[in-house]
């Protein structure tokens, strides 16, 4: 087990309500005969320690793959910085990393290039950007932000981006990444990942 993946937990968020699919929990919409949320595990498992999800509904669904599932708190306004924040208070290793649960061709070596860009800048946490824009949500934290998230959402807040902006994370780019970061919005993102998937 290398460095990285010893001192890192993996964070799905899971608690979209997903509009777009007739409020259908988009961590169980099908890809390629599977849930989008075990894509994502197959792919970030082998990146981290453990894994945590995000869910504020149907967490007896997800118990089916082992994972331990947190609401957000009560008290947090929703978006998924509150998730975020949960799984922050949860995690025993020294980072999280974070990746929503609608991106079923994550980048394998995501954690590593995350935690390179982090160490090599020396910032507390770490962005990936496709080459055109910033992903906000696949993110490796530092286990001591949690103070200054709780901090953020507690003036109502809930924009990840200004919250970046405050914590002005390192960036790893991956120019090469391809459809790596295509997340599944729509029926009609669905159907073209589809086709990707079968490739």
């Amino acid at each position: 087990m290398n460095e990285s993946r010893n001192a890192i937990t993996g964070g799905i968020l899971a608690g979209g309500k997903a509009s777009r699919f007739d409020n259908t929990d988009k961590a169980f919409v099908l890809l390629d005969g599977k849930p989008l949320i075990e894509h994502v595990i197959h792919r970030l498992a082998p990146q981290v320690r453990e894994l945590l999800i995000s869910a504020n509904r149907h967490a007896d669904q997800y118990h089916r793959w082992g994972i331990p599932v947190f609401p957000d708190a009560p008290t947090s306004p929703p978006g998924p910085l509150a998730g975020i924040a949960r799984l922050l208070e949860q995690t025993q290793t020294e980072y999280l990393l974070v990746t929503p649960c609608d991106l079923p061709f994550l980048p394998q070596e995501l954690g590593t290039r995350l935690f390179a860009a982090l160490r090599q800048h020396q910032r507390p946490a770490a962005v990936a950007h496709d080459g055109r824009r910033q992903q906000h949500l696949c993110l490796l934290l530092h286990q001591d932000l949690h103070k200054a998230l709780h901090r953020f959402l507690a003036t109502g807040d809930r924009a990840v981006h200004r919250w970046l902006a405050e914590v002005q994370p390192a960036q790893a780019v991956f120019p090469d990444s391809g459809h790596a970061f295509t997340n599944i919005n729509t029926p009609s993102d669905l159907q073209q990942a589809q086709c990707s998937a079968q490739r």
